[in-house]
This record gives C-alpha cells, sequence and structure tokens, in this order.
C-alpha cells in the first residue's frame, strides 16, 4: 500500500509538472506573437508615418520653390528704377505704369523720340483750337453784320457801370459788379442772334454746336497737358530736355501768328506791308 501511494503520488507530481510546463510553453509562445504583432504593426506605422512625412515634406519643398520662383519672376517683372529726385536712369524706368517700361535702350530713346513729339503735337492741336474759334468769329461777325444793315435788333445787357456814381462810393464799386455776375447775365446770353449789345459793343457767341466741338477739344488738350505733367513727376532728365525741346519747337512752328488786328486808314500808313 505504502508503495503504490508512493507511485501514484510520483505520478501525481510528473503530471503537474508536465501540465506546468505546458502552461508556460503556451504562454511564452503567445507572449512572443504578441510582441511580433505589435512590433510589425509599429514598424509599419512608422513606415506610413515616414512614407507621409516624406511627402509632406516633398510637396512643401515643391510649394515653397514654386512660390520662391513666382515672387522671383514678379520681382523681375515688376522691377522699376525710379526716383522722386532728379535723376539720369535709362534702363528699366517705368513711366506712368509698369507696361510702359524701358527695358532696353531702344525703347527708352523711343520714350525721348514721343515726348518729343508729343509736345509738337499739343502745340499744333492749341493752334487748331484758336483757328477754329476764330474762324466761327468771323463767320459769326458777318452774320451780325448782315442783321444790323437789316435793321435787326440785337439783344441788349445793360452795362453795370452805368449804375456807379462818381462819388468814390467804393460799397457800390464792389457789390454791383458782383451782384450783375451772381445774376448769370453772361450764361443767359444765348439767343437766337447768338449776341447780345452791351453800351457801344457788341459781343458775339458761338453756336451750342460749336461750343461742344470746342469743349471736346479743349478737353484732349487738358488730357494731354496732365500726361506731359506725370512724365515730367519722374524727375527724369533725358525726358525733360525731350519735352523742353518738343515745346519749342511745337512753338516755334505751330504758333506764328498775328500779334494785332490793323485797319487802312486807323494810324497806318498806306505804304505799310501790314
Amino acid at each position: 500500500m505504502d508503495m503504490s501511494g508512493m507511485v501514484m503520488t510520483t505520478s501525481l507530481t510528473e503530471s503537474s509538472a508536465s501540465t506546468t510546463s505546458l502552461m508556460m510553453n503556451m504562454a511564452t509562445s503567445t507572449t512572443n506573437s504578441i510582441i511580433m504583432n505589435m512590433s510589425g504593426t509599429a514598424t509599419s506605422s512608422m513606415d506610413m508615418g515616414s512614407t507621409s512625412t516624406s511627402a509632406s515634406d516633398s510637396s512643401s519643398s515643391s510649394s515653397s520653390s514654386s512660390s520662391s520662383s513666382s515672387s522671383s519672376s514678379m520681382s523681375m517683372t515688376m522691377t522699376c528704377t525710379m526716383s522722386m529726385l532728379w535723376n539720369w536712369y535709362s534702363k528699366d524706368v517705368c513711366f506712368i505704369s509698369s507696361q510702359w517700361k524701358t527695358s532696353t535702350k531702344a525703347i527708352f530713346g523711343g520714350t525721348c523720340v514721343g515726348c518729343f513729339a508729343l509736345l509738337i503735337v499739343i502745340n499744333w492741336w492749341r493752334r487748331i483750337l484758336t483757328e477754329y474759334k476764330i474762324y466761327c468769329a468771323e463767320i459769326r461777325e458777318k452774320e451780325i453784320q448782315h442783321l444790323l444793315d437789316n435793321g435787326v435788333e440785337i439783344k441788349k445787357i445793360e452795362d453795370s457801370f452805368t449804375h456807379i456814381s462818381t462819388d468814390n462810393n467804393v460799397f457800390s464799386e464792389f457789390m454791383i459788379p458782383l451782384k450783375d455776375s451772381a445774376t448769370h447775365k453772361w450764361y443767359w446770353a444765348l439767343n437766337k442772334n447768338l449776341s447780345i449789345e452791351k453800351g457801344d459793343k457788341i459781343y458775339i457767341y458761338p453756336s451750342i454746336f460749336e461750343h461742344l466741338i470746342y469743349c471736346v477739344g479743349d478737353t484732349i488738350e487738358w488730357s494731354v497737358h496732365h500726361v506731359i505733367m506725370l512724365l515730367f513727376m519722374y524727375f527724369n532728365g533725358y525726358v525733360f530736355i525731350s519735352c523742353m525741346i518738343g515745346a519749342g519747337t511745337g512753338f516755334l512752328l505751330m504758333q506764328y501768328k498775328n500779334i494785332n488786328i490793323s485797319r487802312r486808314g486807323d494810324n497806318v500808313s498806306k505804304r505799310c506791308c501790314l
């Protein structure tokens, strides 16, 4: 009995030891597999993160390079040599707009020639407007003379200075002309004969159509003068000299005209060549 009990105890002990070793082996294999899975997952995560980081780095570098290249190209195209002081710049000078850029010597030379020609043209245009006004006045004067010869009455406006007394009244000398000017008699002189009689003088006015034409011409002249003013504001010596020579040449060619009108017999000798 004792020997059999001992044998049974020994067998139970061996079986429990084998069971324990089996369980330990299973636990070890499970732990190893978990560790392997975790390491694989971590490795894949690290690979994906490194891939996304490299992709973002490459995209950021490409975007930064593209932005730098675009900014450099913009700076190259928009760079203008300008100064608010007297200067003699001729390279990359922008006038009025960035599109008007003297990137070459030929363009700058053309700019100077254009300024010279612009001053001649504006003198020619001014003379055209003056001659047009004189021509309209001559036609209207003949019409008024024809009306006077036929006994047609011309609209009369009372002379303001007839109300001023000779007692040196400063208040009257100041207020009467101001009052008459404020009544806009000079504006309402428009009538069917296009003339008014004031004292011993007859004032002739252009028609509405003639006045509109002169208004358009004066607006063009005003605009060109302001373009010339903007060119002067760049203080470029070459442009200034070109405009100055153009203004002198234009006046010499286009502004030669009579300085006064003299009629034969009005203290002028008949032998005079006027």
